[in-house]
């Protein structure tokens, strides 16, 4: 399971639970971040993105509440492309008990 001092100092990796692209999260308070990278654009509708629920690196189990839209980046290479969202999580619970799957 994470271990956090206040839920306020993880960097890493961010693994949504749909497996639709893969993610970068920094827990760190008014600066908390949720970076997600896909092959396909992101829609243009914030609420679809309001909550994202996945696993970190160790598994442990987080939901991002309320989440809202900082950015958008597109990169491409020839013929290959990737999307970035960027969103602010205003709740981080975790949990790494089963029949809690996404809240505490």
């Amino acid at each position: 399971m994470a271990r956090f001092d206040s839920k306020k100092d993880y960097n890493g990796h961010f693994i949504p639970h749909d497996g639709a692209g893969a993610g970068h999260l920094v827990v760190a308070g008014k600066d908390s971040l949720l970076t997600l990278v896909g092959k396909e654009p992101w829609s243009e509708i914030d609420e679809e993105y309001s909550d994202q629920h996945g696993y970190l690196n160790d598994g442990t189990k987080v939901s991002l509440l309320e989440c809202i839209r900082t950015g958008q980046t597109n990169h491409r290479w020839g013929d290959d492309a990737h999307y970035e969202l960027a969103l602010f999580p205003h709740y981080t619970p975790l949990t790494s008990e089963p029949e809690n799957l996404w809240v505490i």
